[in-house]
């Protein structure tokens, strides 16, 4: 349904299950876990099919109106998957994806151990491929450039604790980097400049 409607956003979808598991299995996940973050990992932006391709694919900073239409992605999805009977943990994931740890995300502003332990994991993994990942507004941002953005999220966006185990990880790895030849362009901003969730403006995720 999603690769139909979006290839790009289904291949996101594929990259951030992979990373997550690997994240998942670092932390050594029981294997119910990390069956849900499988699952619910290719399914996490399927709400993105309700949402407008002027919207999706806008080359440029979206509107405070646009902004406010893709944030309700996550509740668009919450009901596409209701016919798929999924698993409590599953549907957590595909609506609380991008909740913040300092209760200024969405769709609910809830925070820190309000939001799921699996959703807080596969927050990591989102804004990690959506960094490295290049967007019809911007080039993709290199390992460490995404590295570096990720550590100044610590305590705001992201699970402290949570958050420094990824980068371990991904310090540790030579995976996960999609960036293109070419350096990434000096006058390119910060996706954290633009607005308070890293990907909340992206086509992705």
């Amino acid at each position: 349904m999603l690769m139909a409607r979006d290839s790009f956003t289904s291949e996101h979808c594929r990259r951030v299950t992979l990373i997550v598991l690997l994240f998942g299995r670092f932390l050594n996940l029981p294997p119910e876990d990390l069956d849900v973050l499988e699952h619910a990992g290719l399914l996490h932006d399927v709400g993105k099919i309700g949402i407008s391709d002027k919207i999706l694919f806008k080359p440029s900073d979206l509107t405070p109106e646009e902004r406010r239409s893709i944030q309700t992605h996550p509740l668009i999805g919450e009901q596409l998957v209701k016919p798929l009977n999924l698993r409590p943990a599953e549907k957590e994931i595909i609506l609380l994806h991008h909740e913040r740890w300092d209760g200024c995300g969405y769709p609910y502003g809830i925070a820190r151990h309000e939001i799921p332990f699996l959703c807080r994991l596969i927050a990591l993994a989102d804004v990690y491929d959506a960094l490295t990942s290049h967007r019809p507004y911007r080039p993709p941002f290199s390992r460490d450039e995404a590295l570096a953005e990720i550590a100044r999220q610590v305590g705001k966006q992201f699970d402290p604790e949570l958050a420094r185990e990824f980068l371990h990880l991904i310090k540790s790895q030579q995976l996960f980097h999609h960036r293109t030849s070419g350096p990434r362009r000096q006058n390119s901003v910060k996706l954290s400049d633009q607005q308070p969730d890293l990907t909340s403006s992206a086509p992705g995720p």
